[in-house]
């Protein structure tokens, strides 16, 4: 969203850096700086006298017993960060009972060496409140659900799309908690956060478009998502700096392209019999978890697709060496003009042949649908194991329906 809730940190040497806290606290002054590198649970913070000293730290152990313990034992406040895997998160949380500020690993390291460079290194603390930065480029936060699914059959790339989840202003009903019952509002981060947004949009576009079903609001949701910035930068997985579909899925919602996105992948509830049989469940597992009115399920009537032809806005498939081709079915319906023309347009991930047949689908109605093929080969230039990323785009004049291709290597482990 643009917005940090930023506090300073500012080292002996004159650096300062910007970390992040959800809680206001009266600032710090210079105050000796010392770093602790084992597990506070394992007696770590015992072995050092941290009275009137500012305590650095790896954000290994829960920050809230972190700040507790730090507290108890006289410390005047805490500056921590993540290991490599967490990269720029600065992900701040509520709560903390002591003065502190959450950088990113780079300036965690940038700390320890000022710590070694001195013998009397020294820190200061201050809360510098909100800040919003509209060029600040939103990324995956480090919290987020990744991918893929361990189920190589699953043939579903998860996630399914993105929504703004950190740092969201929300109220809360009933106050706080018993210390604040008179707060209303709070700054959240996690997927309760994203859920809302998503949620709303659906309902926005259910009243906009009542006919259409959960399956076509979702595509509509999918196929309209951005994976790129305004200005043409991609959006990032902020622990890797790196693009992934792994992270975000289709991209993050845009609302207003999801109310008009010319194609739509439809599913009817009984569309997901043959995709739940082709999984392997028994038909009574089956007949447990699927809803009036589809009642006595059964395979041998049903059939079974496997989870790559799942009418699905996003492709995921699995090549090996010895399985290097497969091809997955579509069906797209027409929700745009009753006449229009689609070509198809298509990245190809790496160390992957693309083919999509036909290349151009013709509508002359609405809600017509038409089918077609996307075959995907594996070329002597795949990687060994790992994934890879491309799209397909039907594209018709102001229409672009994007469809995320993410390619498997190596079978998951079931």
């Amino acid at each position: 969203m643009g917005r940090r809730i930023v506090s300073k940190v500012q080292l002996g040497n004159g650096l300062v850096i910007d970390g992040e806290n959800l809680n206001w606290y009266k600032p710090v002054g210079d105050s000796p700086l010392v770093f602790i590198a084992g597990m506070f649970s394992g007696g770590a913070l015992n072995a050092v006298d941290v009275r009137g000293k500012i305590v650095a730290c790896q954000r290994k152990e829960d920050p809230i017993m972190l700040a507790e313990m730090i507290q108890k034992a006289g410390g005047a406040g805490m500056i921590s960060w993540s290991g490599p895997k967490r990269g720029a998160a600065t992900t701040p949380v509520d709560n903390l009972s002591i003065a502190a500020s959450r950088v990113t690993h780079a300036d965690g390291e940038k700390i320890i060496a000022y710590i070694n460079s001195t013998p009397n290194p020294t820190a200061a603390l201050r809360f510098a409140g909100a800040q919003l930065n509209r060029a600040s480029l939103p990324a995956i936060a480090e919290y987020s659900s990744r991918g893929p699914c361990n189920m190589s059959n699953v043939g579903v790339l998860k996630p399914d799309i993105t929504g703004p989840g950190s740092v969201i202003a929300a109220s809360i009903p009933g106050g706080a908690n018993d210390t604040a019952p008179t707060r209303t509002f709070g700054l959240h981060s996690g997927t309760s956060m994203s859920t809302p947004h998503l949620s709303g949009i659906v309902a926005v576009i259910k009243k906009a478009r009542p006919q259409w079903s959960p399956a076509a609001i979702k595509s509509a949701l999918m196929t309209t998502a951005d994976v790129t910035h305004p200005d043409g930068t991609p959006i990032v997985d902020e622990t890797t700096g790196r693009p992934s579909c792994f992270a975000m899925g289709a991209g993050l919602v845009n609302p207003t392209r999801a109310l008009d996105p010319g194609l739509v992948y439809d599913l009817a509830p009984a569309d997901y019999i043959p995709y739940v049989c082709g999984l392997g469940y028994n038909e009574s597992v089956i007949n447990e978890i699927i809803a009036q009115p589809l009642q006595n399920v059964s395979c041998v009537t049903a059939g079974k697709i496997q989870g790559k032809d799942l009418n699905y806005p996003s492709i995921m498939v699995t090549l090996t060496p010895a399985a290097p081709e497969t091809v997955v079915k579509r069906t797209a319906t027409n929700v745009g003009e009753p006449v229009s023309v689609y070509s198809v347009e298509v990245i190809p991930p790496e160390g992957v042949a693309v083919e999509v047949v036909p290349n151009v689908l013709n509508f002359g109605q609405m809600r017509q649908k038409m089918e077609f093929t996307v075959k995907l080969t594996r070329g002597p230039n795949a990687a060994a194991n790992g994934t890879a990323e491309g799209s397909l785009r039907w594209i018709s004049g102001k229409r672009s329906v994007r469809s995320q291709i993410a390619v498997l290597f190596e079978a998951l482990p079931n």
